[in-house]
């Protein structure tokens, strides 16, 4: 049983729908895998929140030196900003979080900065949305049949709050995601995102949301349905 007044996040909520054992050992009876001393690789989990952390970064210098939208012909300054962000969080992580071999980390810094100069690139040659990445790592909360909370990678916005479209980084290929596909339950992230984005924007008239895999260069799309709907899919 939760405690009384917990709330519950998307992923939580998706490990219950893909394995109730492997939710109950982990949020019920509080077992955790024991740590393991990786000196020469990183933990798929430590890996997504790294690049995360910089994406985050360099979307809100990005913000703030107005070069979003991301226009081609600013591809040089968008990517001067991406090394430098980049570079300022790997020397911080590598001298105060990272407890393994300096060597690994010192060959993994350019690794990463590839894979997100890589993704940057593709962004900048999408097509034209009237969306412009606005907030990242919103923080929400919805109240939904219980109390659902997290925090959403990046919310494009468009002017006047007419369009809105949410994204989810995926830094690993171990789950497919559908387009619109709820998966029974076990994709679970986007659908909660876009009731939020419901309450945060009243007045959109078009609200999306995408799974976007940083290495894959894969772009899943989903779109709302209602809630009503998604139950009975999910029951």
């Amino acid at each position: 049983h939760e405690t009384p007044g917990s709330s519950l996040s998307a992923s939580r909520l998706e490990t219950f729908f893909t394995c109730p054992y492997r939710y109950f050992l982990r949020y019920v009876a509080g077992l955790r895998p024991e740590p393991e001393q990786r000196r020469y690789a990183l933990a798929a989990a430590e890996g997504g929140r790294l690049y995360h952390a910089i994406l985050k970064r360099c979307f809100e210098r990005l913000k703030r030196e107005s070069l979003l939208p991301l226009d081609p012909e600013n591809t040089d300054a968008v990517l001067g900003v991406l090394e430098e962000e980049a570079g300022g969080f790997m020397g911080w992580y590598g001298r105060e979080v990272w407890a393994g071999h300096p060597a690994y980390w010192a060959s993994l810094t350019p690794q990463v900065l590839a894979r997100l100069k890589e993704y940057l690139l593709r962004e900048l040659h999408a097509p034209t949305s009237e969306a412009v990445p606005e907030r990242f790592e919103q923080a929400f909360r919805l109240e939904l049949e219980g109390l659902l909370e997290g925090r959403i990678d990046r919310v494009d916005v468009s002017a006047g709050q007419k369009a809105v479209h949410l994204v989810d980084y995926k830094t690993g290929s171990r789950r497919e995601h559908k387009a619109d596909s709820w998966g029974g339950g076990r994709n679970l992230q986007l659908p909660i995102y876009l009731l939020w984005a419901r309450h945060e924007f009243p007045d959109a008239q078009r609200i999306t949301g995408a799974y976007e895999y940083i290495f894959a260069g894969k772009k899943i799309a989903f779109e709302p349905e209602p809630w009503d709907k998604t139950r009975a899919t999910m029951a």
